[in-house]
């Protein structure tokens, strides 16, 4: 049948070159999974997505925590999903500790979690 669609929000308080590691990273594990992101508004979207970020952690070590609130279109919560991928330490920015591979998880884990709930 026809792909899901998912409008994701911009995610914030991410640096810009991570937002568009991770935006590439969840389309291109979307077209996995038979789901469609679509522009944030577009009409034809069946869900809603808005995701929190951050990253926390010292020079030993750092998590990048991401939560994920799914919602129909009229703003009414469904679903939310969460989790946290380590990465190396950084002593001044937690998010200089995150890299590519912490980026690419978070966004499989996310299509990946997004796809089982919409299929049930």
């Amino acid at each position: 049948g026809e792909a899901v669609r998912f409008a994701f929000a911009t995610v914030t308080g991410v640096p810009a070159d991570m937002r568009f590691l991770l935006e590439d990273d969840l389309k291109r594990y979307a077209t996995t999974r038979q789901l469609a992101i679509v522009p944030e508004g577009d009409p034809s979207a069946t869900y809603e997505v808005k995701g929190y970020l951050s990253a926390v952690g010292d020079s030993t070590g750092t998590l990048l925590v991401y939560v994920w609130d799914v919602s129909d279109l009229s703003g009414t919560p469904l679903y939310r999903i969460s989790g946290q991928e380590t990465a190396k330490g950084s002593g001044t920015d937690p998010w200089l500790g995150v890299g590519n591979t912490q980026i690419d998880d978070a966004a499989r884990e996310t299509i990946d979690k997004l796809a089982d709930w919409v299929r049930g």
